[in-house]
Parts: C-alpha cells; structure tokens; sequence
C-alpha cells in the first residue's frame, strides 16, 4: 500500500488489494466529509497472471483465480459510481490527452514536463511479464473483453457479472483452500506484506 498527501490536501491511496478494504475507507472519508475519486488501473489478464507466477510462483489456475476475483470485486463495488477507467499500456505510453482526462477528472493540474521526463526515464522493455501464457478460462476471457469497452471517463457500468463469473471464482477459491501449498504461501505473502515498508520505498504517510 501507498498512501501519500500532497499539496492542497490530497489523499492518494495505492493497493492491488485495495478493493478488500474499500468499504472501511469509504466509511472514514465519508464520515470526514472527504471527496472520493475512484480511477481503476486494469491489466491484461496474460501479463498479470504470468507477473504473479513469476513473483508468487504460484500455479497458474491460482494466478487466474486472483485475477478474475480482484476485477470482478472492484467491478462489483463500481458498479454505480463514477471512475476513470486506464489500461496499464495506457500509462507506459501516456500522451497530453491521457494527461488532461486524467487532470480533469482528479480537478488538479499535472505537471506535464515532469511526466514527459518520466516517460523518457522509463523503459518499457524492463517488463518481464509478457511471455505467453495461453488463457483457457471463458469467463476471463468474456471479463476482460467487457472491460475494454468501458469508457475513459466512466459513470458506472454497463457490464453483466454473470453468476458464471462468480461459479468460476467460487471453484477457483475452493480448489485453492485445498492446497496446503497456497495456503503457506498466503501466509508468507501475508508476513511479507508487514515489513515490506522496511525494505522498500513503499511509504506510509498521513
């Protein structure tokens, strides 16, 4: 997790598994009076399930569990809000129109040359998760193609979250607290995420 206060009061909140924690953060800011924005950053399924098998070393029907479930739960909780919507392509090649649709929507100026300094320090070919990982799951597969034809700027959605879709994770969740071996992993992802601020730029700061 990262969260950050910048200039003029803004909370920026960062979590892959953020969406598991969004109720109790809505909660707060709400009985705070604080302006939530939503922007929700998707990757395609083929680079995240091969970027946690990497990482996790997880099997890949565990990978395209984490996959379907954390989209389908973010997905769920959008349903009637508005958001901003980005693929993760989106950012690596971020232009001036990106820019603006993102400035616009957060009511806050970016700084267009810091970006574009950003843009030039960061190289794309670093990314080491887009080998091939061939994806069988039609549930992932329908999920994703959906996401694609949300808009930028989008006021809710119109995305039917098929009870297929939630068979899928329900099997997906069962066939994963079977294995012993997932279970310890968790476990060690869990104690992992605890000291993770100690050793990284991972930063905590209200």
């Amino acid at each position: 997790m990262k969260i950050s206060e910048e200039k003029g009061n803004n909370i920026v909140i960062k979590d892959p598994r953020m969406i598991y924690l969004i109720d109790y953060w809505c909660k707060y800011f709400l009985k705070y009076k604080v302006e939530i924005r939503y922007i929700y950053l998707y990757r395609k399924p083929q680079e995240y399930i091969n970027s946690i098998i990497r990482r996790d070393k997880l099997k890949k029907f565990e990978a395209e569990g984490l996959w379907l479930s954390d989209n389908y739960q973010i997905l769920k909780f959008l349903k009637n809000k508005n958001f901003l919507s980005l693929g993760f392509e989106e950012l690596q090649n971020i232009n001036n129109n990106l820019l603006g649709h993102i400035s616009k929507f957060l009511n806050r100026k970016i700084n267009y040359n810091k970006q574009l300094e950003f843009n030039r320090f960061y190289d794309p070919k670093l990314i080491r998760s887009r080998d091939k990982v061939n994806i069988e799951s039609n549930e992932i597969i329908d999920l994703y193609n959906n996401i694609l034809k949300i808009p930028t700027q989008a006021r809710g959605h119109k995305i039917n979250l098929s009870t297929k879709i939630n068979s899928r994770i329900d099997y997906l969740a069962l066939k994963q607290n079977k294995s012993l071996l997932f279970k310890l992993k968790k476990m060690i992802y869990f104690f992992k995420s605890l000291v993770r601020p100690f050793y990284t730029n991972h930063k905590f700061k209200l």
